[in-house]
């Protein structure tokens, strides 16, 4: 039977950044019919009221959105929707949550076609440490070690995740994916790993298809909103606020501390460099101009902006990979204010780049900041290929995701 539905399934709220990442029109002007299963309501209950739409201008909400707060009427949706819809989850690469895997032993029980995607291919925190080890290896080197110590509900929580996943990707028990699409090295190998009896396809990150986007449109002249002094670039991630995080319950560095700390070390950096500091937003979060000491800020340009810096400054947000595509010298920026994850975030992306991290407290002259932010382009090439997309690509994700499906007849 010939779908012609995608139903896209997701546990946090959906921002705009993300939207405009997965381009639900190209969807639309394909033919399908678009349904959202938004499941932050079932997942974070007692928070979702609070934070999941705190932020208006953040947050999206489209008339074919559902808002499931409970199990029971996700799984209905699924049955639903099985024969004629293909299920596209957003929200994970890999399941590693023992949680989560209701859902993919309802794909396996209704017959359920879905597609995985990596929309953020580089690996954080402990699974970053962790991924390229081999599943079945890991499992029972985890499971001999646990019984050691007599961690039995360890066992269960960890454990049991990896070893649903092991059986998703043999397609016993649990559904495994048609398609996997994976933007570099790192993602490709970790599919056909985890799902040998799935089709991997290759496709750009959606960085690396907003940077060739970016400088296809490029002119012979700086676009009106783009500075037109020397600048070094701040991409901001509303660090002390953001919905996402609240969500998860990370905890946010007080947005007091957080600019008193930020404005201290960037008058230090303009000091030393010369330079002034401009600061690359999103949507995320609005600002009313004063926040960072007067310091312009322009809002969604960050490829732009990235491509006239002298220097790019960054916690862990995954627009620095404008900055490695481009060979800008980058700074890793954290403060002893930050929760632990976002600490382990950033010293995960500094790690790949072979960089070292810099305190929001430290003092700094020229020849420091030189050393930590130089350019390596063999390590920034390296992890192009790695983690940002394998080959050139002039499709967008969403583009090869349609052409994928329809070449397929489905």
């Amino acid at each position: 039977m010939k779908k012609d539905t995608i139903v896209f399934i997701n546990r946090f709220p959906l921002g705009k950044l993300f939207e405009e990442n997965i381009e639900f029109n190209r969807f639309e002007k394909a033919g399908y019919q678009l349904v959202y299963l938004d499941l932050s309501p079932y997942y974070y209950p007692e928070t979702y009221e609070k934070f999941g739409s705190a932020n208006k201008e953040y947050v999206v909400n489209k008339e074919w959105f559902l808002k499931c707060q409970t199990k029971e009427l996700v799984l209905e949706c699924i049955k639903r929707y099985s024969r004629l819809a293909w299920f596209y989850v957003l929200h994970r690469q890999v399941s590693y949550q023992i949680d989560e895997m209701w859902l993919y032993r309802a794909f396996k029980k209704y017959k359920c076609d879905y597609i995985l995607q990596d929309f953020l291919p580089v690996p954080v925190g402990s699974i970053g440490q962790e991924q390229d080890l081999r599943l079945v290896r890991y499992f029972f080197g985890k499971t001999l070690r646990t019984f050691s110590s007599f961690r039995f509900k360890h066992l269960l929580e960890r454990g049991g995740s990896w070893f649903s996943t092991f059986l998703m990707g043999r397609d016993i028990y649990f559904q495994q994916p048609a398609y996997c699409f994976a933007s570099g090295n790192k993602s490709y190998n970790l599919f056909k790993r985890f799902f040998p009896k799935s089709r991997i396809i290759r496709i750009p990150s959606i960085d690396y298809f907003k940077y060739h986007r970016m400088i296809s449109n490029l002119g012979s002249r700086r676009s009106d909103k783009m500075p037109l002094y020397d600048y070094l670039l701040y991409i901001d991630q509303s660090v002390f606020d953001s919905p996402d995080a609240k969500l998860v319950g990370v905890h946010m560095i007080s947005k007091d501390v957080f600019f008193k700390k930020i404005n201290r070390f960037f008058y230090q950096l303009e000091k030393v460099t010369g330079k002034r500091l401009v600061i690359a937003a999103t949507s995320r979060y609005r600002y009313k101009g004063a926040e960072y000491g007067g310091r312009d800020i322009i809002y969604d340009r960050t490829a732009e902006l990235t491509y006239y810096a002298n220097l790019v400054i960054v916690h862990s947000s995954a627009a620095l990979n404008y900055a490695v595509v481009m060979h800008k010298p980058l700074l890793f920026l954290m403060m002893n204010d930050f929760d632990n994850y976002v600490v382990k975030n950033i010293k995960t992306f500094a790690a790949l780049l072979h960089k070292k991290v810099i305190d929001s407290d430290e003092n700094f002259d020229m020849a420091k900041l030189n050393e930590i932010s130089m350019v390596s382009h063999e390590v920034y090439d390296c992890y192009v290929s790695n983690y940002i997309t394998h080959e050139p690509f002039e499709m967008s994700p969403a583009e090869i995701v349609i052409a994928t499906l329809k070449e397929n007849g489905i």
